[in-house]
């Protein structure tokens, strides 16, 4: 384990962020897990699609493997499902100490547009993707509702929207990078916050963007490049937090984020009662 001041000589020397990022994680990790994590950090994101496999939504789970790191020899796996988690692998996702997570959507506006996919990250777990239809998923919203998992997100008030409004549940256990980069850097421009530019900047690491992001997310069967897009999403959001983390510690902003996270339910279910601003005079 380092220290903190081992922490901060690391930090404020010139490596690879991409490295720097990877230690970092294995400090919260428990023994055992630091080769995954480096089998994560080293550009996945290139490497999700595995051409030439049958993609199974209503059934059974398939997961796709990723290639395997050569110095660690474990792999990343990416599993499609559709209507909710199957109960194994909510289990695992509910033993997490920390789950990635993202939505993709039909829109930006919660009153009108629908949920269509959740992807979740964790590290002992993997990516699961999951195709949403008109109803309530109970496993993924009984996780979104515990208080045991810490659920990491990227903009979490749009994402919470959606799934508070559609599911009416009270997310509880919230963290956000976007607002941990905004406490950090409070008067840059709002395109430095982007999950692109933050994973880019921090782990160095290149997200793709493109055409996909604006593509018909409700379809049966995800095509590769959604499913590379989606597990992109949530690949990188752990460690960037852990990056952050870091960085408040050294700034003495932990308590004010702390705050700003535990705020973020109550956020959202003000504005989705339409209340106007309750804390103006």
């Amino acid at each position: 384990m380092l220290s903190n001041q081992q922490m901060d000589q690391l930090t404020d020397a010139a490596v690879d962020p991409a490295m720097l990022a990877m230690t970092m994680c294995c400090q919260r990790s428990a023994p055992g897990s630091a080769s995954l994590w480096a089998c994560r950090m080293r550009g996945l994101v290139g490497r999700l699609g595995i051409p030439g496999q049958a993609e199974v939504w209503d059934a059974a789970r398939m997961p796709e493997h990723l290639p395997a790191d050569s110095s660690s020899g474990q792999q990343a796996t990416v599993q499609a499902f559709r209507g909710d988690l199957p109960a194994d692998l909510a289990s695992a996702f509910g033993a997490a100490e920390r789950v990635a997570w993202d939505v993709e959507t039909t829109g930006l506006d919660w009153r009108q547009d629908r949920l269509a996919t959740c992807q979740l990250f964790a590290e002992e777990t993997g990516v699961a993707i999951v195709g949403l239809d008109e109803r309530t998923p109970p496993r993924l919203a009984a996780l979104l509702e515990s208080q045991a998992v810490e659920k990491v997100f990227h903009h979490a008030p749009f994402d919470l929207r959606f799934m508070a409004h559609t599911w009416q549940v009270q997310p509880e256990a919230i963290r956000c990078t976007k607002v941990a980069s905004k406490l950090l850097e409070p008067r840059a421009a709002n395109e430095t916050h982007s999950l692109q530019r933050l994973v880019d900047r921090y782990l160095g690491v290149t997200l793709t963007k493109g055409a996909v992001r604006t593509s018909d997310w409700t379809v049966s069967s995800l095509t590769p490049e959604q499913r590379d897009y989606a597990a992109s999403d949530v690949l990188y959001l752990l460690a960037l937090l852990d990056v952050l983390t870091a960085a408040m510690d050294r700034q003495h902003l932990a308590r004010l984020y702390d705050d700003c996270c535990a705020f973020l339910p109550a956020r959202v279910a003000l504005e989705l009662a339409d209340y106007p601003d309750v804390f103006a005079y």
